[in-house]
């Protein structure tokens, strides 16, 4: 699955929408938002995506949250392993970040996380289980609504 077809899941869930609710919010065809949702290989227009956000609520946040996903599919080929793309959403003077685990991970725990990491940008299956794992972790369903 495509980081925006998991972008595209996640809101689904988040709003309590289902996809013909999300076709019709953004008026785009059910065949539309079908193939985002389960394609690989299938890239969003910008109008797409504008339409997308606004199906959900037209939100710059949730603009932001489709375009990251967007940008994170096309991130592939050589020289990808030395892009980084951030997604910094603001909530009033603070910046979205990733919390640092509350004590030291053990040595080789951390280890296999640094060797994940640098896995990530060219090893979708890793990205695939990264993204499983932090569903279980949230309490989410890893089955397709």
């Amino acid at each position: 699955m495509s980081y925006l077809a998991n972008a595209i899941q996640g809101l689904l869930g988040d709003k309590k929408m289902t996809a013909a609710d999300l076709a019709r919010a953004a008026e785009l065809t059910e065949a539309q938002i079908s193939r985002l949702r389960t394609a690989t290989k299938v890239r969003a227009s910008d109008e797409d995506l504008i339409a997308i956000a606004k199906g959900f609520g037209g939100s710059a946040k949730t603009h932001a949250q489709l375009l990251y996903a967007r940008l994170n599919d096309d991130l592939s080929g050589p020289g990808a392993q030395f892009i980084s793309i951030t997604l910094k959403l603001s909530i009033p003077n603070k910046t979205a970040q990733a919390v640092p685990p509350s004590r030291p991970l053990p040595p080789g725990l951390q280890s296999d996380i640094d060797t994940i990491i640098q896995q990530l940008p060219d090893n979708r299956t890793a990205r695939e289980m990264v993204h499983s794992i932090a569903r279980l972790c949230r309490g989410e369903s890893l089955t397709p609504a």
